[in-house]
């Protein structure tokens, strides 16, 4: 053992002496060889009135005869296909001398670049940016708002730091982003350590306002386009408020800096989450009244607190991105429902709503998750898990048939909350179950969550096993009935929806047109074989306007109509009897006379002294 020993040692010795020699004689030449690509982007606005981006992609270092590029089908947060190779057009490929290289496409997002062993090619291309939404790229003569997936190619094989230089159009002299500068005197140069953060670094472009405020050591930056009828000062209290209270939940902040990018328009709502930034639209003349504006605060609040659930706790399928594909999950219903849970409820915390308010905004969502008819039909995990075929591809019979992994995921988050906090007696809540998956995370920052870990972890914050819930309303489609975990914080749940004078037609008309747009299963038009699509021309003889308001007015239980309708062009008669169908219409009411335990619980829950 010992002979063997020193001969290993004498080995290695003359293996390493070897390899001196050899990069002595030969190390410029192997260095450049084994070089990694350099990729860097140079992204211009020279007419930003038709709306196009040009993009310039240099590659140095290249080794073989080709290099395949693609760019994403799809952006995480947003779980659908949507193709953007779509929108880019004209796309070419030179050598380093400006020579024209042959390019070409081998799959619907994926083009090859020839190069012939050149060690350097840049690939010129446009992409078309009409779209105002978080999930596209928007450019005109105001602004350039650049969602990173629809704009950048990439190296099909190899994950590979990047630098990105914005050419503003000349009007422009503002840039707004979490991508770091390369240079701190270049405002317009950036870097990305890989992929995955190129493609999670939106940019807004512009003149727009810029807001930096710092919240317990972390930078914060909003930046806002747009003009609106925000209260400046306001927005910056209020937000720093839902910073606090997310920080405070987690225990501190993983980022040191952040950038809100918001956008005013006319009428857009939503916001996509990313690491160390988010990208949100808004109603630009929606901050005011104060129902209103609570409706921003939820969107900031949900976007921010995606910070932790989703761009860190993440389901294990989503540990690592695989961009030119769908990534399914049962567990979106985790990531949006528990953030679409929190998000009023931290408002709530940071004291920006009241407690009455905050009762509401809970009664709200148990009536429209259970009203639902989809309710019954798919679960909450296959709901997650279809996403990318179903929530953002909906049509007229959706709510039939499908439900909504964040409403549902919200509610089964409350009834979790409350579940964990009065079975351990106000020891635990929800709260500690996402705490501890983010301890998880801290360990393992590359591995992501498992539906099992989300059970167990919710079994010990609760001191007992929940099989059964996680059967029945999880994975299962039995009704939820929040009456009982109420009970244990003694609140009842008071049910005004039972009133038999109330008749039902179910189905909704576009009174424009009088066509009907949806039809609501098991209830009189679905089952007198009424279709979404139909035109509705007279009732009982008389022409229809639009409007089916007159008709209840004059109708009692029982009668029957007859309801002349257009249908692909043919004339046809229904006969429809509208009746009362019952309706979940909760409201949720302090027990006066709860015991105190009870009422202990209770204000625990609703953060309350």
């Amino acid at each position: 053992m010992v002979i063997a020993q020193s001969m290993s040692r004498g080995s290695k010795f003359l293996k390493q002496l070897g390899l001196v020699l050899l990069f002595c004689l030969y190390g410029p030449v192997l260095f450049a060889a084994s070089a990694q690509p350099i990729l860097h982007y140079v992204v211009r606005f020279p007419a930003p009135w038709t709306q196009y981006a040009e993009v310039s992609l240099t590659i140095q270092n290249v080794k073989g005869g080709y290099t395949d590029l693609d760019m994403a089908a799809w952006t995480p947060g947003s779980y659908v296909i949507r193709d953007f190779s779509g929108a880019v057009e004209a796309v070419r490929a030179v050598d380093a001398a400006g020579q024209p290289l042959p390019i070409g496409k081998t799959d619907k997002d994926t083009w090859r670049v020839q190069h012939r062993k050149d060690n350097q090619f840049t690939v010129h291309y446009r992409v078309f940016c009409r779209t105002t939404s978080v999930r596209e790229s928007y450019v005109d003569q105001d602004r350039a708002t650049l969602i990173p997936a629809t704009i950048y190619l990439y190296p099909a094989t190899v994950d590979l730091p990047s630098t990105v230089t914005i050419e503003p159009w000349k009007e422009w002299s503002v840039i707004s982003t979490a991508l770091e500068p390369v240079n701190p005197n270049d405002p317009w140069t950036f870097r990305a350590g890989s992929l995955d953060e190129l493609l999670d670094a939106p940019m807004e472009i512009g003149n727009h306002l810029v807001m930096r405020f710092d919240v317990d050591g972390t930078a914060h930056e909003l930046a806002i386009q747009g003009q609106g009828n925000y209260d400046t000062a306001r927005l910056r209290t209020d937000i720093s408020a839902i910073v606090r209270a997310c920080t405070k939940m987690f225990g501190g902040n993983p980022n040191k800096r952040f950038v809100f990018l918001l956008n005013n328009t006319a009428s857009d709502y939503g916001g996509l989450e990313h690491v160390a930034s988010t990208s949100m639209v808004y109603r630009r003349w929606g901050y005011q009244p104060e129902s209103v504006y609570r409706v921003f605060l939820g969107l900031v609040s949900h976007e921010y607190f995606h910070v932790w659930l989703a761009k860190r706790i993440r389901p294990v399928e989503y540990s690592t991105f695989t961009y030119d594909r769908e990534q399914h999950s049962r567990s979106l219903w985790v990531v949006e429902g528990f953030t679409q849970y929190y998000d009023d409820l931290l408002l709530r915390r940071a004291g920006l709503i009241s407690e009455s308010s905050y009762l509401d905004i809970a009664a709200a969502l148990i009536n429209n998750t259970l009203n639902r008819p989809g309710d019954s039909v798919q679960s909450a995990a296959e709901s997650s898990f279809d996403t990318w075929i179903k929530y953002y591809k909906g049509n007229e019979n959706s709510s039939n048939s499908t439900v909504s992994y964040y409403n549902k995921g919200s509610l089964l988050a409350l009834a979790l909350d409350l579940e964990i906090l009065a079975s351990s007696q106000g020891k635990n809540r929800l709260d500690n179950v996402l705490q501890d998956l983010y301890a998880l995370y801290r360990a393992n920052p590359d591995q992501g969550f498992t539906e099992e870990q989300v059970q167990q972890l919710a079994e010990r914050a609760a001191g007992k096993e929940l099989n059964a819930f996680f059967r029945d309303y999880v994975y299962g489609t039995e009704p939820l009935d929040m009456v009982p975990y109420f009970d244990r914080i003694g609140v009842s749940l008071q049910d005004d929806g039972a009133n038999p004078l109330s008749l039902t037609f179910g189905a909704s008309i576009d009174a424009a047109t009088a066509t009907v747009q949806r039809v609501v299963r098991n209830q009189p038009a679905a089952e007198a074989g009424l279709f979404a699509g139909d035109e509705i021309l007279a009732i009982n003889g008389y022409r229809f306007k639009g409007n089916l308001t007159e008709w209840f007015d004059r109708t009692v239980a029982g009668q029957v109509w007859t309801v002349l309708v257009s249908r692909d062009g043919q004339l046809k008669e229904l006969e429809i009897a509208p009746r009362p169908v019952p309706k979940f219409q909760y409201r949720l009411q302090l027990q006066e006379d709860a015991p105190e335990a009870q009422k202990t619980l209770y204000r625990q829950w609703i953060s309350l002294p």
